[in-house]
Formats: structure tokens, C-alpha cells, sequence
């Protein structure tokens, strides 16, 4: 099989494409880190957040098909807004919040970056920026090529 050329942003983190997604989740062995995985890619949360958002199932507004992070769930030194809105949230990551909640809460970052760096690897993915930015960035990415803002 030939070798995808590997994309990344301009500060170095990897861009995964939709081929390479499916191969990466493919290699995640457990459910729990799977749903996490899902939940990290499919909101476009950072990781420290999807952590907050395990303790606060209550930010999810499951009829308004909503994520609410209110300012506590960003602790980013220079965010724009003290809160904001995952709205309308994804088939994707709607069928699996339920699991999330129910599943123990998500591994420290880096150890959450060390698995990535193994079902990389597993994948046989390039791994240069592989981190824990990659899921964000690589929803970001998707977005823009669609059209989104």
C-alpha cells in the first residue's frame, strides 16, 4: 500500500484525512478510549476540555442537540469567549455521548497523547505532530474544506 503524504498545520500538529481516520480509530483496541477518541475528534473540543466535559454531563443539553462550556471548561489563558456553544452537535458524537458519560473519565494528557502516539504507530501513520491537538485540528480542517466558519 502506498504511503499518504502526512498534512500539518502551520505549527506543526498532524492533520489526519478521512482514509487515515478510519485506519487510526480502527487500531484503538478498547471501547472506552474509542468513545473518547470520537467525542475529541467529532466536538472539535480541546482535550482539557472533553476531561471537564466528563464531569459535567449536565453541559450537555441533549434536547437542544448542544454542548454548552461555560467559562470553567476553558481555562485557556487567551480565549475570546468565556463560554461557548457546540451547536448543532454532530450525529457522530450524539450516538456516543451516552457511553462517555457512562465510561470512567478520560486518561491525563499524556498519557491521552502516548496512546495516540502507540495507535499511530499500530496504524503505520507518519507520527510527526501527533498529539493530542490533532482531533481539533484535524475537524478544523474538515470544516474549512467544506465551507464552514
Amino acid at each position: 500500500m502506498e504511503k499518504i503524504e502526512p498534512i500539518h498545520t502551520p505549527d506543526g500538529t498532524r492533520i489526519l484525512g478521512p482514509y487515515e481516520l478510519d485506519i487510526f480509530r480502527d487500531s484503538i483496541s478498547k471501547d472506552y478510549l474509542t468513545t473518547i477518541f470520537d467525542v475529541c475528534f467529532w466536538s472539535g473540543m480541546r482535550y482539557v476540555e472533553v476531561q471537564r466535559l466528563h464531569a459535567h454531563p449536565e453541559w450537555w443539553l441533549k434536547v437542544r442537540r448542544t454542548i454548552h462550556l461555560p467559562e470553567e471548561a476553558q481555562k485557556k489563558a487567551k480565549r475570546k469567549q468565556l463560554e461557548r456553544y457546540i451547536h448543532p452537535i454532530p450525529p457522530q458524537l450524539e450516538n456516543v455521548l451516552n457511553y462517555f458519560f457512562k465510561n470512567k473519565q478520560p486518561p491525563s494528557q499524556s498519557t491521552w497523547n502516548e496512546n495516540l502516539l502507540r495507535w499511530g504507530e499500530r496504524s503505520d501513520l507518519d507520527l510527526e505532530g501527533l498529539s493530542s491537538k490533532t482531533t481539533r485540528k484535524s475537524i478544523e480542517s474538515w470544516m474549512v474544506l467544506q465551507g464552514f466558519r
